[in-house]
């Protein structure tokens, strides 16, 4: 049974790894052409990949995807987009599913916030990344000093792109809650603990139905005869000696009538 759990989860971790990819590519082809720069939304899949299934889906997903559109785009960056989109969804997953459950634990708008600020960081690192890149091959044979202020004016254009995926997947994590779906499947963790209450409520809910199942196989009592007396029984001893005593009484109560009534 654990091992067809276990290769079920493999199963979709696999599928899911795919999709993502899939979505990361498309995405990087939906953007603004600004002329001399271009603004993708590729990064608001990476984020998302790494919020709702943790570093490895999104590294693979986010280095894949995005390298398939460079490719297709301009193959010369290619190799570079792979490692940065890879270290920016690792960066990403890492933070939300393992550093941060840890230290916001049951605070969610602590997880929230720094759930945030770990796409805001991850956003920074996709930026100075092509930011390194830009400066070493902005141009074959530009001086250093043309390639960094070629870089330099490239970096707003990256910050931008990276605001906008940021924004993109904080919605899709944060308020469509995705992370639920991704749950439900098993192919992701809650990103956000329950609260304190429904805790409580739930473990109240649990032990009540602990204590009705304890009593429900509970051993009907025993009378002095060693017999078995079931409430509301009929044929149970003592029932029977009640209805006798009641009947003997009830038999005796005409005859006192009527003696009473012959004096009279």
């Amino acid at each position: 049974m654990k091992q067809v759990a276990k290769s079920r989860r493999v199963v979709l971790s696999i599928a899911v790894t795919g999709v993502m990819t899939g979505l990361v590519m498309a995405f990087t082809f939906i953007g603004i052409n600004l002329g001399s720069a271009y603004v993708n939304l590729g990064d608001a899949m990476v984020l998302t990949a790494g919020a709702l299934f943790g570093p490895a889906v999104a590294a693979i997903a986010g280095g894949l995807g995005a390298m398939l559109a460079d490719l297709i785009v301009f193959p010369a960056t290619f190799a570079f987009t792979l490692v940065i989109k890879a270290v920016e969804g690792a960066v990403c997953g890492a933070l939300i599913k393992y550093v941060i459950p840890k230290v916001a634990r049951k605070h969610i708008s602590l997880q929230v916030a720094l759930g945030i600020a770990a796409m805001v960081l991850s956003a920074v690192i996709m930026a100075t990344g092509y930011f390194g890149t830009n400066v070493l091959f902005w141009g074959e044979g530009d001086s250093p000093a043309t390639r960094l202020a070629g870089a330099t004016l490239q970096l707003p254009i990256d910050i931008l792109q990276g605001v906008i995926g940021c924004a993109i997947a904080i919605l899709l994590t944060y308020v469509i809650r995705l992370d639920k779906i991704a749950a439900r499947f098993n192919v992701g963790s809650l990103l956000l603990v329950r609260p304190q209450k429904e805790n409580r409520s739930v473990e109240t809910a649990d032990s009540e139905k602990s204590a009705e199942k304890r009593e429900n196989s509970a051993p009907a009592p025993e009378n002095t005869d060693g017999n078995l007396i079931a409430d509301g029984g009929e044929n149970t001893p003592a029932r029977s000696e009640r209805d006798d005593t009641c009947g003997e009484k009830a038999e005796e109560k005409p005859e006192k009538d009527e003696f009473s009534s012959k004096n009279a």
